[in-house]
């Protein structure tokens, strides 16, 4: 057998990640050049242009030809023809997947920012709290597979447990809560994964719960537009979304970028919602704009959606994040709380005529 049969047998033995099939069969190994020292050069034609398992293919298949006896190995990437890609995915039809249905829940929304730090989490639990303490059935599912903090937020401790196909919900302050740190060792394990386990991660939390009958699920996202707020939007059954920002210019922008986000994939916007609009002081009740004001006045304005809130900033709003009491069951009678409870009461107005 020739050298370069050798090198190309031994790239039959990668395989794409996601059609699980070699990448010779494929037709990804172009333009394959082996010198007499066994230097090997080739390029890899990808499905899409910035693929992400580009990486892994690309490790692959040089180890899988250093394995052969290359001594050298120099790869180029390159993308895959319309013509090819065809031929290749009429081969590979995935199945029609049904759609998520809702079943026993009423309203779906999911909450996101457009960058870290807003207060995001703590905004979704005070405000499942204050629907729950309104007289509706509430849950909260924590999307944020990476970085999970709703079970922070909400004192919970517990390991989740199934029951039959089932995965029984986390019960606390009323709210039925499930998140991805209901299943993971301990607090400080990581969660290294692909976009693709993600998204089929929250699909799989969404499904298997045992949520019964809600009036309202909150969807926790994490920052930013990534593949989990597309999962969100476009594979889970949304009713529509709420919008956390700051008074702060950067929070202003990454938010209005996230609400356009939203916008783009066709789901309807109940609000904005301004987190740590000013600070109160304990003792004299002062105000304080520590992070500037109009931020999310500003983004109402441009994009037609309403500020349905302005939480100040509090002692005893902050807390929660450090595993204590959320702010409107340790403090009913603050600010913060008073806030949380009229933002409830107004998407339980505007969820109610859309019935």
């Amino acid at each position: 057998m020739e050298i370069k049969e050798i090198m190309m047998e031994a790239l039959r033995k990668v395989e794409d990640p996601e059609l699980h099939q070699d990448i010779v069969s494929l037709g990804m190994v172009k333009d394959l050049q082996v010198s007499p020292e066994k230097a090997v050069s080739l390029t890899i034609a990808l499905t899409q242009e910035g693929c992400p398992l580009k990486q892994e293919i690309g490790n692959n298949a040089k180890q899988a030809l250093i394995n052969a006896g290359a001594t050298h190995v120099v790869i180029q990437f390159g993308k895959l023809s319309e013509e090819e890609k065809k031929k290749i995915f009429s081969h590979h039809q995935a199945p029609v997947k049904q759609p998520i249905q809702k079943g026993s829940i009423q309203h779906i929304i999911a909450v996101g920012s457009g960058k870290g730090g807003v207060g995001k989490s703590t905004v979704v639990t005070n405000l499942a709290i204050a629907l729950h303490q309104k007289g509706w059935k509430v849950g909260v599912l924590d999307a944020d597979v990476l970085g999970p903090n709703i079970p922070t937020m909400f004192q919970i401790q517990k390991k989740a447990f199934s029951e039959g196909e089932h995965i029984v919900p986390i019960v606390n302050h009323g709210v039925k809560v499930m998140s991805i740190g209901f299943l993971l060792p301990d607090d400080t394990t990581p969660v290294i994964w692909r976009g693709p386990m993600i998204s089929s991660s929250i699909e799989q939390l969404f499904e298997m719960t045992y949520w019964q009958e809600l009036d309202i699920l909150l969807i926790d996202l994490p920052p930013g537009t990534s593949d989990t707020m597309l999962t969100v939007a476009q594979a889970l059954p949304i009713d529509g979304g709420i919008v956390v920002t700051t008074p702060a210019k950067v929070s202003e922008t990454d938010a209005t970028k996230f609400l356009k986000t939203f916008e783009k994939l066709q789901v309807p916007l109940f609000g904005i919602i301004e987190n740590m609009s000013f600070f109160i002081t304990p003792d004299t009740k002062q105000k304080y704009e520590l992070f500037g004001s109009g931020g999310g006045s500003r983004i109402s304005e441009i994009s037609h959606v309403p500020l349905i809130g302005q939480i100040p900033f509090e002692m005893e709003t902050g807390a929660c994040g450090n595993a204590e009491t959320p702010v409107v069951v340790s403090c009913p009678a603050s600010e913060s709380a008073k806030v949380f409870l009229k933002i409830a009461e107004t998407l339980m107005q505007a969820l109610s005529k859309t019935k």
